[in-house]
């Protein structure tokens, strides 16, 4: 895990706290070799001042990154369709098939198995989903051909984007991350 990635957690599971208190969590944790200094947490909480928002030395997560919800769908017509709906607040999700006549679906199996949303929320702080851009197309004419859009809402904004036959270079890990949280295809 990187250092970014145990203060990001430390900060969601106790709330905003000082640098010397996150020093302390991440000390009492054992899980790096090397002695922490204070310095290390600082030059990490300024390389990432998209994630991080310090006021009076207390750390907290910038709104604009602290992830309440997310929705994704992608098809084709005539189908199939699949969207997730994800609420981190809740730590909650429900994932949504449609098939049509033409595309039957052979089994209603369940998953086997399901992610945790808190892992699957960690992989959209690595994929940056707010730096997507809005549209994705391609330039020339698409007649029938795979749509998606995602929705992400955060404490502070909302960042959506979409797409026809085109994806972002993040596409099959985010397409890789639903299923693992899922435990069904959506691509």
């Amino acid at each position: 895990m990187n250092m970014y990635e145990e203060i990001l957690e430390i900060i969601e599971k106790n709330g905003p706290a000082s640098i010397p208190s996150i020093l302390e969590a991440m000390s009492s944790q054992g899980e790096r070799e090397n002695s922490l200094k204070l310095s290390h947490i600082k030059s990490v909480i300024s390389r990432k001042k998209d994630l991080f928002s310090v006021k009076d030395d207390i750390v907290s997560i910038n709104p604009d990154k602290e992830i309440v919800s997310m929705t994704a769908s992608i098809g084709r017509n005539p189908g199939p369709w699949y969207k997730v709906k994800i609420n981190f607040q809740k730590n909650t999700f429900f994932y949504i098939e449609w098939t049509s006549n033409e595309y039957p679906q052979t089994a209603h199996n369940l998953p086997q198995k399901y992610g945790r949303v808190e892992d699957f929320k960690k992989e959209l702080f690595k994929m940056k989903i707010w730096d997507w851009q809005h549209d994705y197309q391609r330039n020339e004419m698409i007649l029938d051909g795979t749509s998606w859009s995602i929705k992400l809402e955060t404490k502070g904004a909302t960042y959506s984007s979409g797409g026809l036959q085109a994806f972002p270079k993040e596409w099959n890990k985010f397409c890789r991350a639903i299923m693992n949280l899922t435990g069904k295809s959506f691509k």
